[in-house]
Formats: structure tokens, C-alpha cells, sequence
């Protein structure tokens, strides 16, 4: 698609674009305020995750592990990591990553959108 001033922005970024109002609207309809502090907390240890996996890729350290990053997007850190990806250019490119990051990100707005049914939200 288009170069943008953070890098490349392709299908995947449109679908994670779409998702974050997903999110909140479904976190403020539920009423509960412990998805909002769920998804900065762990938004936060994403984006420090991602650069510090970046400072190591550069300087051939020790590597965060994929799994690692993904698990952590799957809790609700997918919106930091998907910042990180994009100001780091890191992890934005490699298609296999991608994909399985966006399917993190989706089965995670499944899973609040259900937990919020379940705990009361409408």
C-alpha cells in the first residue's frame, strides 16, 4: 500500500486501525475499567520489549523470543506492540510474524468482547 511517516503501512495496519476503536468501544460498554488498565499495562511491556529486542538485534545480543512478544499481545499489548512496530520498524516487515500478530490481536478483541458479555457489559 502507501509509505506513511512511521514506515510502511499495509493490510495488516488497516485491520489493527479498525480493531482499537473495536476494543474501546467494547471495554467502555462493558463498564469496566480493568480492560483499559490491562491493555496500557501491557501495552508499556510491549513497546519495551520490542525495543529492547530492536537494541539487541542491532548490537547481536540475546533476542526477546517471538513467542514472548506475541503471548504478550495476546494479553492486551497488541495496540503497543503495534506502536513499537511501526516507530522501530521492527517485527513490521516479516509476513509470518505479521499474521500470526493480527491473529493475536483479533482472538484478544474476541476475548474481551466475550469476557465483557460475561461479566454483565450489554
Amino acid at each position: 500500500m502507501a509509505d506513511t511517516v512511521m514506515g510502511r503501512f499495509d493490510l495488516f495496519d488497516l485491520l489493527l486501525l479498525v480493531l482499537l476503536p473495536v476494543a474501546a468501544i467494547i471495554a467502555l460498554r462493558a463498564g469496566l475499567p480493568l480492560f483499559g488498565i490491562a491493555y496500557a499495562l501491557f501495552s508499556a511491556i510491549a513497546l519495551l520489549l520490542y525495543w529492547h529486542d530492536k537494541r539487541r538485534a542491532v548490537r547481536g545480543g540475546r533476542r526477546v523470543p517471538e513467542a514472548t512478544l506475541q503471548t504478550v499481545a495476546l494479553l492486551g499489548g497488541w495496540p503497543g506492540a503495534w506502536i513499537a512496530q511501526q516507530l522501530l520498524r521492527h517485527k513490521s516487515r516479516k509476513a509470518a510474524f505479521r499474521a500470526v500478530f493480527v491473529a493475536c490481536a483479533l482472538l484478544n478483541v474476541a476475548g474481551i468482547a466475550w469476557l465483557s458479555g460475561q461479566l454483565g457489559g450489554h
